[in-house]
């Protein structure tokens, strides 16, 4: 063996003589010293290779004036201490000394991330560009930095911050104690500035849509011009529900600007007691049953205030301080009494005796139903419309001022007119119509006082109500034929669904003009509905014939009287 090394070190030393690169098993050397395989196949077992000189950890620690690039094999870690030139000693394996301190070899069959722990020696950073490092495990605490500073359940699906076995998605915690120092907190790292926004979100379920946010929002440029806010996103902006003003302590609900502690621009629903008074560390009152809460101006809390027992009126009286409006809608305003002046207004204006059911107008102890008192025309009545005169009762007043009902008017026999009047001169009327012959006088009716009484003006029909009736038949007529001394006429007057004729005669002087007239009267029964014709016939007396007859306008006349019923 000492001859072979001498040998290697006298062909080292001329080989640099020479081209100062040395061959070992080649004569060709490609490099300072190119070491060939003396059998680089087969089966041989004779051993080729490079055998490292083989130290333990406290000889590479002892060395000194060691070169860099000298390459040593650990054969035992145990020996001397992991420090000095030695801090990376920690395995048997290859190390190379870099300067300072023996360095591992690497190898992907010796000490690694994926089959052995070790210490960095310094920063270290990987350049992923557009590559990925994912570490995939199925461990409870697959991945960790520090122990617990971070740690990855893999298991669960967890990320525990300050705990190595966390609960939920994102789990942080932290030995404060009575310390105020945060633990999780989220920062807007740009310049500061109005609208600069820190903010985290919520969202249900995995999706756009409506969202929950909380964070602050920079209202300026001053640093701590800030506000806190919930707020809601339907797919827009932001809405703010609740918001904290740090420069004022006040907080909002439903409005960003609160103005004062709390301010609720909204409906407020309590379901328990209102403490009102106290202070930051007792509570206000809650007030007793009934009790009001009562303003107590600017800058002071509000009290609660009994009800003044006074103003009620039940039981006290009171004055008005203004007009008052009762809008009843569909309810009733009901005042149950049993006083004989139970209820009235200004004495004796109006009192209601609720003990006799009674109204006094002008007094206070009415006699009757309604008592009205005054000193004169105690009563008017307007509005008042037309009755019906056969089922109405009519009215008096008895020497007491107590109304009574006298009938109707009917009942009485008081006569109501329906009258009729010719307003054309009928000429050569009756001319060519022979005795008991009649001709219709077409009038007009100038009033009726007959409910139920009605006239067809073309026709000259009357239909009449049932009833006992009184009728005259007024007419005056000119006639100059020569001969003609006698006039006669008849009227078929309405008698129970039949008619009944009546004559009248009249005597004047020959060939002259002359006015003749007379009045025909009549008193008849008829049912109801019954209808009349207003005719005037030619009598069997008289004497006068041809034309020349002129039934005189205006003094021809019907007059219909009602008498009473049948």
């Amino acid at each position: 063996m000492k001859k072979n090394f001498l040998t290697l070190v006298a062909l080292v030393g001329a080989s640099s003589l020479v081209i100062a690169q040395v061959g070992i098993n080649t004569s060709s050397p490609g490099s300072t010293l190119d070491i060939v395989a003396k059998n680089a196949t087969g089966t041989t077992t004779n051993v080729d290779g490079l055998l490292i000189p083989r130290v333990d950890r406290q000889r590479a620690q002892s060395m000194a004036g060691v070169q860099t690039s000298t390459i040593i094999y650990v054969n035992n870690a145990g020996s001397g201490t992991q420090t000095g030139t030695a801090v990376n000693i920690d395995a048997v394996g290859y190390y190379y000394y870099n300067g300072t301190v023996w360095a591992k070899l690497s190898s992907s069959s010796g000490v690694n991330i994926y089959n052995s722990d070790g210490t960095l020696t310094g920063n270290r950073v990987v350049t992923q560009a557009d590559k990925t490092l994912a570490f995939n495990g199925t461990a409870t605490n697959a991945f960790s930095v520090d122990g617990t500073t971070l740690s990855v359940d893999a298991a669960n699906d967890r990320v525990g911050i300050g705990t190595t076995t966390p609960s939920v998605k994102l789990d942080v915690a932290q030995a404060i104690g009575t310390s105020e120092a945060t633990q999780f907190r989220i920062i807007n790292t740009s310049p500061v500035a109005a609208n600069n926004t820190a903010l985290m979100g919520f969202n249900s379920y995995n999706g756009g849509g409506a969202t929950w946010g909380m964070g602050t929002i920079q209202n300026s440029a001053s640093a701590t011009d800030n506000n806190f806010h919930i707020m809601f996103s339907s797919g827009g902006n932001y809405n703010k529900f609740f918001t904290i003003r740090p420069n004022t302590g006040f907080t909002g609900i439903l409005t960003a600007t609160p103005q004062r502690t709390l301010h609720v621009n909204g409906s407020l629903q309590v379901t328990n007691e209102l403490n009102v008074g106290g202070n930051g560390t007792t509570a206000g009152s809650a007030g007793t049953a009934g009790q009001i809460l009562t303003s107590a101006g600017a800058g002071t809390a509000p009290t609660w205030q009994a009800l003044p027992a006074s103003v009620n009126i039940y039981n006290s009286d009171g004055t008005l301080t203004g007009n008052r409006t009762v809008t009843q809608g569909a309810n009733r305003l009901t005042f149950n009494g049993t006083a004989t002046n139970a209820f009235s207004v200004d004495g004796t204006t109006l009192s209601v005796d609720a003990a006799n059911d009674r109204i006094g107008i002008g007094n206070a102890a009415p006699a009757n139903k309604l008592h009205v008192t005054a000193g004169s025309d105690p009563l008017r009545l307007d509005g008042v419309v037309a009755g019906n005169s056969g089922t109405d009762q009519l009215m008096a007043i008895n020497p007491s001022g107590v109304v009574k009902k006298l009938g109707t008017v009917e009942d009485l026999g008081i006569p109501r007119p329906a009258v009729f009047r010719l307003d054309t001169d009928q000429n050569d009327f009756l001319n060519g119509i022979g005795i008991g012959g009649s001709q219709v006088v077409p009038m007009s009716m100038i009033t009726n006082g007959i409910s139920g009484l009605t006239y067809n003006a073309a026709t000259s029909t009357v239909t009449l109500p049932q009833g006992i009736y009184q009728i005259s038949f007024v007419y005056e007529g000119v006639h100059n034929s020569p001969g003609c001394t006698i006039s006669s006429y008849f009227v078929n007057f309405p008698l129970n669904n039949v008619e009944q004729r009546v004559h009248s005669t009249a005597v004047h002087s020959e060939g002259v003009v002359s006015n003749h007239g007379g009045t025909v009267n009549y008193t008849t029964t008829v049912p109801a509905g019954q209808t009349w014709q207003i005719r005037l016939g030619r009598g069997q007396s008289g004497n006068c014939s041809g034309p020349g007859m002129t039934l005189v306008k205006l003094s021809t006349q019907v007059l219909i009287y009602k008498i009473g019923n049948n």
